[in-house]
C-alpha cells in the first residue's frame, strides 16, 4: 500500500472494486491521520517518513491525473494513454500493469466528471462538457 520508493500498482481489474484508485487514495487520506512514526513496508527497508511518503504517493497520482486530464482533450483509450505515464520500452508483463494503471486513472476522472466514456468497449476517454478539476 505505502512503499518506500516504488508505487503500488493500482490496477483496474474485471473483479474487484470498479474505481480502485479512488479507494486507494481515500485510503492514503485515513492512513495519513494515523499517529505513526514508522512505516514498516511489504518491500524495502522501514521508512521514519511515514506522512512525507504518503504526500508523495498522493502528489504523484494527482500528477498522472493532471497528464491524462490535458490529455484527454481528444479520445483516448487506456492504452494509448500507456506512453504518457510510463516512459521507455516495458516488458510484456511490465505493459499489462501500466494498460491496468491507466485504465483505473482514466476511471477515476470519468467518475469525478472530468472524463466522459467515448464509444463503446474497449473505452476512449476524452474531456467531459464540465471538465473540473478533481476534489
Amino acid at each position: 500500500m505505502i512503499l518506500p520508493t516504488i508505487t503500488s500498482n493500482i490496477n483496474l481489474l474485471s473483479v474487484g472494486p470498479t474505481n480502485p484508485l479512488d479507494e486507494y487514495l481515500t485510503s492514503l487520506r485515513t492512513f495519513r491521520a494515523l499517529p505513526c512514526a514508522l512505516l514498516l513496508p511489504a518491500h524495502g527497508s522501514p521508512v521514519a517518513r511515514y506522512h512525507e511518503r504518503i504526500e508523495e504517493l498522493i502528489r504523484h497520482h494527482e500528477q498522472r491525473l493532471d497528464l491524462l486530464r490535458a490529455a484527454c482533450r481528444e479520445p483516448r483509450t487506456a492504452a494509448d494513454c500507456v506512453p504518457i505515464l510510463f516512459s521507455g520500452n516495458l516488458p510484456v508483463h511490465q505493459y499489462f500493469f501500466a494498460i491496468g494503471e491507466s485504465a483505473s486513472h482514466l476511471v477515476y476522472l470519468s467518475e469525478h466528471g472530468n472524463l466522459r466514456i467515448d464509444g463503446e468497449f474497449p473505452w476512449r476517454f476524452a474531456m467531459s462538457m464540465r471538465g473540473e478539476a478533481i476534489p
